[in-house]
């Protein structure tokens, strides 16, 4: 019993530092850090890691939780939906940036070798547009 509220205690540390990362990460990755990134990624696998070990945990012993645990899972319970809308907010906006630089780069090899392998047989073919 002293195990599992320990790691809800170590949850629900590790929810209030992804919940901080969250509110100093921008919508726009161009102005994020890639070091605060990959910090967040790290709350964000580390907190799967005691959330696996909770199950485990649980489901070796039926729970019978302590006033304290109820508290810890009802504030974590409260703080899902938020994490949620904010990590796929964060995954959109990644999505958008990733989806730039594809753009971006397939613009930038189009220009830079337009006339490459369009020699035959000694015609000229324009093929740029």
């Amino acid at each position: 019993m002293k195990r599992r509220t320990e790691l809800l205690k170590q949850l629900y540390d590790q929810t209030c530092r992804i919940r901080e990362q969250l509110q100093q990460i921008s919508g726009d990755m161009n102005d994020n850090d890639p070091a605060t990134m990959e910090h967040l990624l790290s709350c964000i696998e580390e907190r799967g890691k005691i959330i696996a070990d909770c199950q485990k945990l649980i489901t070796e012993e039926t729970p019978s939780w302590t006033n304290e645990e109820r508290e810890l899972l009802t504030q974590l319970q409260h703080w899902e939906p938020e994490l949620t809308s904010r990590m796929q907010e964060l995954y959109q906006a990644f999505g958008l940036q990733m989806k730039k630089l594809q753009q971006g780069k397939q613009a930038s090899h189009k220009y830079q070798q337009p006339y490459t392998a369009l020699y035959s047989d000694g015609t000229y073919i324009d093929k740029r547009k």
